[in-house]
Order: C-alpha cells, then sequence, then structure tokens
C-alpha cells in the first residue's frame, strides 16, 4: 500500500510541480503525448476501414479463387473443402472498341450495390456494369452499347451501371451476367469463415496442373502491404 502511495504521491510531483514554470512544462509535454496518442488511435482506425472498404470492394467483383482452364475444360472433381462455395462462370480477357479488357460473368449483387456510382447494380441479361477506370477511358455512360468480342462471337451489351473499387484495385473491368459463347470456362470458389486459402492452392497445385489458380488476394498483398507497413512503423 505504502508502494502504491509513493508512487501516486511522485506521479502528482512529475504532473503537478509547485512552480509555474514547472507546471506549463508538464503540461505542454502531457498535452502533446496526449494528442499524439489520439492521432495515433485516428489514422489506424482510418486505415482499418480503409482495408475493410478495399477487401469488400475486391471481393464484390471476384471470388476468394478462381480457377481457369488450360486445356479448354475444368477437370469433373477438384480436391475442394466440402464448406467452399463453386459457382461455374467465365473469365478471362476480351477485346472492346477501347482495348483489352478484363472480365468475369460472376459477381455479389449484395456487394456490387455499395460499389455503383452511376446507373443500376442489379444485373440484368444482355447488360454489363463497367468499372469507373473503363467508364473514364472509353467514356461510356449507363445505357451506352458496348461490343465485346470474344474468340468466334462477338456481342453487344448495353452498359447498365459503373461501379468503383476504393484504391482502383486491379478487379475486371466488366461484370457479365451469364456465360457467353466463346468464354473462357472457369470456376468461382468463396471459402468459408475459417477457412485457409493457402491449404486449398497448395491441394490444388499438388494434385492437378489442368489449371490456372488466380487467388483474389495475389493482386491486393501490394496495397496491404504498404498499408500494413505503414501502420507498424506509426
Amino acid at each position: 500500500m505504502a508502494r502504491w502511495a509513493y508512487l501516486l504521491h511522485l506521479t502528482h510531483q512529475l504532473l503537478w510541480p509547485r512552480r509555474g514554470a514547472q507546471r506549463i512544462v508538464a503540461g505542454v509535454c502531457v498535452t502533446g503525448i496526449a494528442l499524439g496518442l489520439m492521432l495515433q488511435i485516428v489514422v489506424r482506425g482510418v486505415m482499418d476501414g480503409m482495408v475493410r472498404e478495399i477487401d469488400a470492394g475486391v471481393h464484390a467483383c471476384m471470388p476468394d479463387l478462381l480457377l481457369t482452364s488450360r486445356s479448354g475444360t475444368l477437370p469433373d472433381t477438384l480436391p475442394l473443402p466440402a464448406t467452399c462455395t463453386t459457382t461455374p462462370c467465365q473469365a478471362g480477357i476480351a477485346a472492346t472498341p477501347h482495348g483489352l479488357s478484363r472480365y468475369i460473368t460472376w459477381h455479389n449483387p449484395a456487394l456490387i450495390a455499395p460499389l455503383i456510382i452511376s446507373g443500376q447494380g442489379e444485373l440484368q441479361p444482355g447488360n454489363a456494369l463497367i468499372s469507373q477506370s473503363l467508364a473514364e477511358k472509353a467514356k461510356l455512360q449507363p445505357g451506352d452499347s458496348l461490343p465485346i468480342q470474344f474468340p468466334g462471337n462477338t456481342r453487344i451489351f448495353i452498359v447498365q451501371g459503373i461501379y468503383r473499387v476504393p484504391g482502383r484495385m486491379l478487379v475486371p473491368d466488366i461484370l457479365l451476367h451469364h456465360s457467353l459463347e466463346g468464354g473462357t470456362p472457369a470456376l468461382a470458389i468463396n471459402l468459408a469463415e475459417g477457412g485457409h486459402i493457402n491449404t486449398i492452392i497448395q491441394s490444388l497445385q499438388e494434385s492437378t496442373s489442368e489449371v490456372e489458380i488466380h487467388p483474389t488476394h495475389a493482386d491486393t498483398a501490394a496495397w496491404f502491404g504498404i498499408i500494413r507497413r505503414a501502420k507498424q512503423t506509426m
């Protein structure tokens, strides 16, 4: 008890000295430390919010894992946990009058809705959602036509909406409703909570060489690494 009383007395003497000049110095020091801690808390909170927003935006356009075929068809069986959600889709590179663009016939309507900055997010057959970068480059607006050329097949889609992923992450520029003739077959995989994507990737690499594995985190790892290092520095 005496030890705690001494520590409290010492703390009081340091933070509230008897002389007026010493009190001013102590007050400035304590205020500076408090402001520094508050600033660090605010900045870390903003960074955590930025990471969550970017991660949600990327997963609105891409599944956790995307498998494409090297031979043109995906294997009938793959070593995937039963807890995974798998959805057949198409993904790859398609030609447009404005250059080559990545596309995918998979999207998450619930997650894409907050990212829509123009038009509508509930994707309809025959329509397409495009990224803000493609819309700016091609000067496209909702309601405009967008010809997309697949191998041996050219389709004209109506731009239904424009989406923006925070941080302008590397995501597909074109989201389509359903599979199309000439598209590259793929399999969208979403992990259940607690699933380990690296374990699935290793299992796929050991069991088959017929598929190309595209983990979503591979495209975002560099950006998240920068944010993580900035947080550690602070």
